[in-house]
């Protein structure tokens, strides 16, 4: 049993230390240092507009990241839309469909824009 233990350990801290190596991020943060994290948490905490800070810092700091890009545009568009910016709301979930063409958050921002522009 302490040897699985121990081995489990081993690989997760080899993958953790391959994808913190990959250099998909230009900072090196632990991952509640992030812009996307920070704004996660203003969003959840229903601070929108410093949600939309560290949104917006997150894009411009990681614009090819494929990997939270469609969650980040999807959270800054769903905090655009409790600022009540509907038309920055309805660009944004637009920019996400229009980068992804096809996935769970380009579908969810589809209803989004239907919904705002009743």
């Amino acid at each position: 049993m302490r040897q699985v233990s121990k081995f489990l350990i081993i690989i997760t801290a080899l993958f953790l230390t391959g994808c913190a190596s990959t250099g998909s991020y230009k900072y090196s943060r632990s991952a509640s240092d992030t812009p996307y994290s920070k704004g996660s948490d203003a969003y959840y905490q229903s601070n929108f507009e410093e949600a939309v800070k560290y949104f917006e810092q997150h894009i411009a700091e990681n614009p090819d990241d494929d990997v939270l890009l469609d969650m980040t545009l999807y959270n800054l568009a769903g905090s655009y839309k409790e600022l009540g910016n509907k038309s920055k709301a309805i660009e944004t979930y637009q920019k996400l469909i229009d980068k992804f063409k096809e996935g769970y958050w380009v579908d969810s921002a589809k209803e989004e824009i239907s919904s705002l522009k009743k």
